[in-house]
């Protein structure tokens, strides 16, 4: 029993018992529709041959002079095909030899058909209704079918009538039904195993990619799964979740690099405020506590900068809701800007610009590009606030050295410094710019860095104003 439920459940097994009852199916209306069609073709048949016969008889009936006169004996049609020839009356005026009625005699004249013997009644079918000239008739009586035509002689109009046994019919329906008792069954049986081993064969990729995935841990994402030679939806099933591992992979090392990297970080101002406490420590009477005090305050300012930072970064990443208010993005700007230690903000390009989001985070934003370019100027720190259609674009260049082309891409990831012997005091943590970048994303919008001269930085983060009331 669990092994028909197993069955059963299988996408393979449902597949091959729907094509199969719905094959059978087919076959039995269809052996039913070809055993009513050859036996009304073959019925026909019989009928058309006996037609042809009828009328080459009734030609030669008019060729006689004298029918009610004397006896007339009908001829034996193909395949024992009896006729008889009545009047108007009903009355039996000719026949096929009495012989072949089961030894009924021979009448001569007109005898209407209930004064015949038993025995000839039940072996003779009933006369048909007398036709107009040049028609037939046409019946299935039991098992013998008739077909009547009309003569007209100088007696009158009389009826002709072919009789035959419609047994050869039935012995070919019955053989013809005997073949497809024989032969259907076979066939559903040919398509049940057929489609079996097709669809065994076509999920056969499906069962290695299952258990190639079931290998796959957290430990083992850079295996991937077979991909079938074929081009069909299994081989785009492996490409995709392939894809998918590639995905997973990189996410994975990207995590345990941001672990790292946040490990390292986080531990650089603890250590820093460690060793200042214990050098204090150790030799308080030369200790300066007032600097001690100022280097552990900058040290933990900064501690909590970061995790400020990590924390914002990973509300963004799980795509925490914001919250969404109206914000003067122009007030933040000029904000931010007075708050830098820069002593040469340019702020006067900046334009009033409101758009929907997240005041915290869009200060977030603006502080990092300000203190940024603050610690790579030279001389100047700018920065622009206009607004274009549908756009606000804020844009903050420094007259510091420029950022190669190549690396304007990859000056957005976490942890990344341009020049790794830059120190932490002014390289910063590495996730300011990534944090621009999240922000940026989470409010449907981008940020880049603008092509410009080699000692120019300019970075341009462009968001969706607020719709208009």
């Amino acid at each position: 029993m669990n092994g028909i439920k197993s069955w059963m459940g299988s996408v393979r097994g449902r597949i091959t018992l729907a094509a199969t009852l719905l094959f059978a199916v087919a076959m039995l209306f269809g052996g039913w529709f070809l055993l009513n069609r050859a036996e009304a073709a073959w019925i026909d048949d019989l009928e058309a041959r006996d037609k042809a016969e009828l009328e080459l008889l009734a030609q030669d009936l008019l060729t006689m002079e004298a029918i009610t006169g004397g006896g007339v004996i009908l001829p034996v049609g193909k395949d024992g095909t009896s006729f008889t020839l009545v009047d108007a009356a009903g009355g039996l005026v000719a026949s096929t030899p009495p012989g072949l009625f089961g030894g009924a005699i021979l009448f001569e004249g007109a005898v209407p058909f209930d004064e015949l013997p038993p025995e000839l009644q039940e072996e003779l079918p009933p006369s048909l209704a007398v036709g107009g000239a040049g028609t037939s008739d046409v019946a299935v009586f039991g098992d013998v079918a008739t077909v009547s035509v009309p003569v007209d002689l100088a007696t009158g109009t009389l009826t002709l009538t072919a009789s035959s046994s419609l047994a050869p019919v039935q012995a070919g329906v019955s053989a013809l039904r005997g073949i497809l008792v024989i032969v259907v069954p076979l066939l559903v049986a040919g398509v049940g195993t057929t489609t079996w081993f097709v669809t065994g064969r076509a999920f056969r990729p499906v069962g290695d990619i299952t258990d190639q995935v079931e290998r796959i841990s957290h430990d083992r994402l850079d295996e991937r799964v077979p991909v079938p030679s074929s081009r069909d939806e299994v081989a785009h099933l492996a490409r995709t979740m392939n894809t998918m591992l590639d995905r997973l992979s990189a996410s994975r090392r990207r995590q345990q690099q941001f672990v790292s990297d946040a490990s390292h970080e986080l531990r650089n101002p603890v250590a820093a405020s460690k060793v200042k406490l214990e050098v204090a420590l150790a030799h308080p009477e030369n200790a300066d506590w007032e600097e001690t005090a100022r280097v552990v305050l900058e040290e933990q300012e900064r501690l909590g900068d970061l995790v400020d930072d990590l924390l914002m970064m990973a509300r963004l990443d799980e795509g925490s809701q914001r919250a969404d208010g109206e914000v003067d993005l122009d007030d933040i700007v000029l904000e931010e800007a007075k708050r830098s230690p820069f002593s040469s903000v340019d702020v006067t390009q900046v334009e009033a610009a409101r758009l929907i989001g997240d005041s915290r985070q869009l200060t977030r934003l603006v502080r990092n590009l300000i203190d940024n370019a603050a610690h790579h100027a030279s001389s100047e720190v700018v920065v622009a606030l206009q607004q274009e259609p549908g756009w606000i674009v804020l844009s903050v260049s420094d007259d510091g050295p420029g950022i190669p082309v190549p690396d304007r891409e990859r000056v957005f990831e976490r942890f990344v410094r341009l020049e790794e012997a830059r120190t932490r005091d002014e390289g910063g943590s590495g996730l300011g710019l990534a944090l621009v970048q999240a922000v940026a994303t989470a409010h449907g919008g981008t940020a880049r860095v603008v092509d410009g001269a080699d000692t120019v930085s300019r970075f341009e983060v462009r968001l969706p104003t607020a719709p208009s009331s």
